[in-house]
């Protein structure tokens, strides 16, 4: 599902030449990130909580209703900046405040009977939940996929060397040897079970048992 913006490569790749590397055809960009998220996925199964990590990231539509927790992404534009929002309940139709915008709050009136009642809290908080340094390395493997498209033989080194990267820390993660500071997976799913899928010892460390000697 999709988890990056266009705007978020704007860190490790000027926006002319991202352009360049797809052809300025941006379904190659979200099939070059879909490929590389499902690459990063297969490391940390098992011991994260993959739907924890990867946030559904979905613009922001007025005639859909959203649950506590969605994540949404809301702009002046379709080519302008995008803003990530969570929601803090449920809401059906209303729009996250831009930054910079007024804010009209106050209570709501009941003409028969003179009352006031609280008007309601937003719907949504200005709040990006997502991981830089997983966005980071998931950026960094589309892009390199994306060369390699172009030519699996003059990939640029920057690419070739933050790939690997990415590649090494994803192997310490899978290895337990570092903890990647993601939400983990539960050690018992939803029916009480002991959850099969995971792969954390048993007692809810991420990394290897130390044995000490005296």
């Amino acid at each position: 599902m999709p988890f990056l913006l266009k705007q978020d490569y704007g860190v490790q790749i000027k926006q002319d030449l991202l352009s360049t590397v797809i052809d300025a055809t941006d379904s190659i960009r979200t099939e070059a990130e879909l490929s590389a998220q499902e690459e990063i996925e297969g490391y940390l199964r098992g011991r994260y909580d993959l739907a924890a990590c990867f946030p559904y990231l979905q613009p922001w539509n007025t005639l859909q209703q959203y649950e506590p927790g969605a994540v949404v992404h809301h702009g002046a534009s379709a080519a302008g900046l995008q803003f990530v929002y969570v929601a803090t309940r449920q809401s059906n139709g209303e729009a996250p405040v831009l930054p910079g915008a007024a804010v009209v709050a106050g209570p709501l009136v009941d003409d028969d009977e003179q009352q006031t009642t609280p008007a309601p809290a937003p719907a949504w908080v200005l709040k990006d939940p997502r991981r830089a340094l997983l966005k980071t390395y998931l950026i960094d493997c589309a892009l390199y996929l994306m060369h390699c498209r172009q030519n699996p033989r003059a990939v640029p080194q920057i690419r070739q060397d933050r790939y690997d990267a990415a590649i090494a820390w994803l192997n310490l993660v899978r290895q337990g040897k570092i903890s990647a500071g993601l939400p983990a997976l539960p050690d018992v799913a939803k029916d009480g079970t002991p959850n099969k899928e995971s792969i954390r010892p048993r007692g809810g460390s991420l990394s290897p048992k130390m044995r000490n000697t005296y």
